[in-house]
């Protein structure tokens, strides 16, 4: 199975609520239990956290911005807007969403991260610059 169809959604920096409210509401359309991110994964790639999610034993706590972030993985189209929809229904909090890719999928988790949390930014700039 390719990875990109893995239908399941990857986590950082969410309490264990959060993490159960996904886990309860996706499982029933069909979804993984989340994998967690752990900060001892920055390393890794997306696709080498696919294949083994386990926290990487010996490794030094990377300093790691504690950004919420939900990556949905092998969900396409309306399934996407629809899981995105649900997400900001269910958690009080506002992570960042985003989609795993091809590229993205290649990056270190801790690149992907810092370039997500720049993204934010730089949307959050343009849309105060419109109003």
């Amino acid at each position: 199975m390719n990875l990109l169809d893995k239908k399941v959604i990857l986590t950082f920096a969410l309490d264990l609520q959060e993490i159960n409210l996904l886990n309860s509401h996706f499982e029933k359309q069909g979804a993984k239990p989340c994998v967690i991110i752990e900060t001892s994964m920055a390393e890794r790639t997306l696709e080498e956290i696919l294949e083994d999610n386990e926290p990487v034993e010996g490794k030094g706590q990377e300093e790691l911005p504690l950004e919420k972030i939900i990556i949905f993985n092998g969900f396409d189209g309306a399934n996407l807007q629809r899981a995105v929809t649900e997400v900001r229904t269910i958690l009080e909090s506002r992570p960042i969403l985003a989609t795993v890719t091809p590229i993205s999928m290649t990056m270190k988790f801790k690149d992907l991260l810092e370039h997500l949390i720049e993204e934010r930014e730089f949307h959050r700039q343009n849309s105060k610059k419109k109003n």
